[in-house]
């Protein structure tokens, strides 16, 4: 039975099976019964088996089920700490995981450290933002599901690991520039010069910094040239050598799938291709946790390198700077996905950056060794180099190159890969009809996907999570149109940044139409000036005079029309009445009970749906006399957890619940979007 260049098939159904077991996509599926098909065909109906039977294992392989235990106070624990972050540690005790959060300038925490902790073992609660990071899902993919609230932390034993002992004493020399680039490059630490990681992750180029196939074949070619009168020993030299070097770097996945691929093209090149080189330690790491396939690392070693491998069989042009050029345009589209996923960007410099850096980067390496090898003489000989390139670096990060195009689906990523393969196959077959099509087909992607606001066929109302404050969005179907009513404020945190951008973001979302202050309240209107510096605003509208407020096919109408210069704050909100989704929304600002009369005596009827509850649920509003006579369906309360001002009041809350509306609460519920849907439908979504 053939088995070279089968073992990609193997590594493809392995993934498909698990992202099929955590999303349940029927479009991952078909994924999987194409590879079925195409197994079949192209080798033989054993393979296709088992391809099916790899499939079905992993369904049932290492499935991530939380670990139920019971949360305690007061228990005392010790712990191994195996990941360290500058306000966070993740801590194994008896074989349960834990999150802690640590304050790094009171205490050093180091990987491997024993700790004694005192706390409270609570369940990681579930995210309460919708359409962001949510840190919650990538402790679960880490199989973290409880956090201890300490009060008290005793470092038992805070010797280092034997790795980061050698490390320390090889780079005990290097001072400056060469220590942190030497840190950074051979070792992967990217906290040794955080400023030149941000400039290098700004431009999509910080894969050339993790250690990998280059590093790994460079020093085993390295020590088989000094050991070259011996074909044998160099090469068994080699591979000690480099088995030690990814020991130093604590078997990062990079690196170990570099070490691995090169003994397989060494001792198994008669039986496998290069794809098998690559995809069976792919396969070894899945099997060692399959959750790796949710790891950063491990997806950006495999996709790199199997989509180099497959762009350098298919050229056949001799020309290596035209070869390298389109190595770089594949590898940099193979990398689109990941950039949109993660910060909902792409930054088109990388097409240029990554094309000069390779180059640099392994000049850069080879100067590091040699440093480390010559800084008992020097222990900055380079750093003036090191300096130039940071400089470069940096220069490249401040091109202003980046556009938001939001984040894709499941089925936009299978997608785009697809037309990543058929680019490489129709530039093996040197069909340049064929590649035209390709490109013109990765143009329109692109170009979708900068309008996509303009193929979203229903109108939203999403009440953002900005703990205590307010700050809806409203978008309007087909045109892309949106509208904020009000951005939130606290004193001590960026809601611009931290809250509102990535979920614009996230959704292609790259100018703001209108923005409504419903008065002057910081918790209203705080947020403001940041998002104005990171953002279009087509138009700031505060004025409580305001009649009416048109976006797109929707019409918000003022109906407070009773505030004066000498009412108070709250009493001037713009409280907004209009139909979106197909349902009466009533925005209510900070409006008072006052406000509520006037409009109970102003009005026969107004019919309402959803109610923004006013003043964050406050007994200053809410009068059972205006809930009864608006009659809302659903109230949305927006209100951080724990708040000093003991909001939402229990006598709005049983006013709401008097009157049967379907309360929802920031603080429990999270963020809340109502989504209008055809023939008048709508459904309402929460974080939690």
């Amino acid at each position: 039975m053939p088995i070279s260049g089968f073992f990609i098939l193997i590594f493809l159904s392995a993934i498909f099976s698990i992202l099929f077991l955590y999303y349940k996509s029927i479009i991952i599926l078909l994924c999987f019964i194409a590879l079925v098909i195409f197994a079949y065909k192209k080798y033989h109906i054993l393979h296709s088996f088992l391809l099916i039977i790899c499939f079905i294992f992993f369904q049932f392989y290492k499935v991530n089920n939380i670990v139920n235990i019971e949360e305690k106070n007061n228990v005392t624990l010790n712990a191994k700490v195996y990941v360290v972050e500058e306000k966070y540690a993740l801590v194994k005790s008896d074989n349960i995981n834990y999150l802690i959060y640590y304050d790094s300038s009171k205490l050093t925490l180091n990987e491997d450290n024993t700790i004694m902790i005192k706390g409270d073992i609570k369940q990681i609660e579930k995210s309460l933002d919708i359409d962001v990071f949510d840190f919650s899902t990538y402790l679960k993919n880490k199989r973290v599901f409880y956090q201890i609230e300490y009060s008290e932390i005793t470092i038992i034993d805070n010797s280092l690991k034997l790795s980061h002992k050698i490390v320390s004493s090889l780079l005990k020399n290097l001072k400056d520039e060469s220590y942190m680039m030497s840190k950074m490059l051979i070792f992967n630490d990217s906290s040794a010069n955080l400023q030149a990681y941000e400039s290098l992750k700004e431009i999509q180029a910080i894969h050339l910094f993790v250690v990998s196939g280059f590093h790994i074949s460079f020093l085993f070619k390295l020590i088989s040239k000094l050991f070259g009168f011996n074909k044998k020993l160099a090469t068994i030299i080699s591979f000690v050598f480099c088995l030690f070097y990814i020991f130093l770097l604590d078997f990062s996945i990079s690196a170990t799938r570099a070490f691995l691929s090169l003994f397989l093209s060494v001792f198994a090149n008669k039986y496998l291709n290069r794809l098998d080189f690559v995809t069976i330690p792919g396969i070894l790491f899945l099997l060692i946790e399959p959750l790796n396939i949710f790891n950063y690392s491990f997806i950006m070693t495999f996709v790199m390198t199997i989509t180099i491998i497959l762009t350098s069989n298919a050229l056949k042009n001799n020309n290596k700077i035209i070869n390298s050029l389109i190595i770089a345009l594949v590898c940099f589209l193979a990398t689109v996905p990941f950039q949109l996923l993660l910060s909902y960007k792409i930054n088109f410099i990388a097409l240029l950056s990554n094309f000069i850096l390779t180059y640099v980067v392994m000049v850069i390496f080879v100067l590091c060794i040699l440093g480390i090898i010559l800084s008992f003489i020097n222990g900055n000989i380079f750093g003036f180099i090191y300096q130039y390139f940071n400089n470069l670096t940096s220069t490249l990060s401040s091109f202003n190159t980046s556009i938001t195009f939001g984040c894709l689906k499941i089925w936009m990523v299978l997608l785009f890969y697809f037309l990543i393969f058929l680019f490489i196959f129709f530039l093996e077959k040197l069909n340049f009809k064929k590649l035209s099509l390709i490109a013109f087909l990765f143009v329109m992607f692109f170009v979708c996907l900068y309008n996509r606001q303009s193929f979203v066929f229903y109108q939203q109302v999403t009440f953002l999570n900005v703990y205590q404050g307010d700050c809806t969005i409203i978008q309007d179907s087909y045109n892309g149109k949106v509208l904020l009513i009000d951005t939130g404020g606290l004193k001590n945190y960026d809601i611009a940044s931290k809250k509102i951008m990535p979920y614009l973001n996230y959704h292609g979302i790259r100018k703001i139409d209108i923005v409504v202050i419903t008065h002057n309240d910081y918790d209203h209107n705080g947020a403001l000036e940041s998002l104005k510096k990171q953002i279009e605003i087509k138009e700031i509208i505060s004025d409580y005079n305001i009649d009416t407020i048109n976006l797109g096919k929707i019409t918000l109408t003022n109906i407070n029309h009773y505030a004066t210069s000498d009412s108070e704050d709250n009493d001037k909100s713009i409280v907004l009445y209009g139909n979106i989704c197909s349902l009466n929304f009533l925005f209510t600002g900070d409006m008072s009970k006052k406000i509520e009369k006037q409009i109970i005596n102003d009005y026969d009827t107004l019919p309402v749906d959803v109610l923004k509850v006013a003043h964050h649920g406050s007994k200053t509003a809410s009068s059972d006399e205006f809930i009864s006579f608006i009659s809302p369906t659903y109230g949305i309360i927006s209100v951080a957890k724990n708040n000093s001002y003991g909001l939402p009041n229990k006598v709005v809350i049983d006013t709401l619940n008097k009157y049967d509306v379907t309360i929802y609460r920031i603080d429990e519920n999270g963020t809340v979007r109502i989504k209008g849907k055809i023939f008048d439908k709508y459904f309402i979504e929460t974080a939690k």
